[in-house]
């Protein structure tokens, strides 16, 4: 270990919007926690809330502990998917505008039950497919899936593409409690 490498942290939290998306005026940093692990886990959180966290390091050189870190902000869900849906290559099948798009995630639908597809001509620029309505389009898995085994087979057609156009495709798993951030690898 170099001399200058981190020794120590010093971190911090606190709530900034209660479950209600509403902010929390006034709310101060927790206790300081202090670790020689560069990582933490924080406990006791409450779903559905969004937290700011800070951190600050000090080295095997230095007495006192470096300034904050800028914050991190995160959002937390009441029962966030652990699971993500991965696109398989797959055949396409293309009607004029539209294809048949296939994915596969694992069956538990405590966990994930639900999907919506985002599309675009590269990766930067994708869109969330949406209903004729402008609305985002869920697919469920009982309309979209088909059980085998531990894994679901899922397939829905994405309408109001170009022909001789490539595009990429990401699916996003979720359940009744709101969807996984991440999304599938890109198909």
């Amino acid at each position: 270990t170099a001399l200058c490498d981190a020794q120590k942290y010093q971190v911090q939290s606190r709530v900034t919007h209660d479950s209600s998306d509403f902010p929390v005026i006034g709310s101060n940093f927790s206790a300081m926690r202090e670790t020689s692990e560069p990582r933490i886990v924080f406990e006791g959180l409450s779903a559905m809330s969004s937290y700011e966290v800070r951190v600050r390091a000090k080295t095997a050189l230095n007495e006192a502990y470096g300034a904050w870190s800028e914050s991190a902000f995160v959002k937390l869900t009441d029962s966030p998917p652990l699971l993500v849906a991965t696109v398989v290559d797959f055949p396409v099948s293309m009607y004029n505008d539209r294809i048949l798009l296939n994915w596969t995630a694992e069956a538990n639908p405590k966990q994930s039950d639900r999907f919506y597809i985002k599309y675009g001509e590269t990766q930067e620029d994708v869109v969330t497919f949406t209903n004729s309505d402008g609305t985002p389009a869920v697919f469920t898995d009982d309309k979209v899936c088909s059980r085998v085994g531990s894994k679901m087979w899922c397939q829905a057609a994405v309408t109001g593409l170009q022909l001789d156009t490539i595009y990429y495709f990401q699916v996003f798993s979720g359940n009744v409690k709101g969807f996984e951030q991440s999304g599938s690898n890109f198909g």
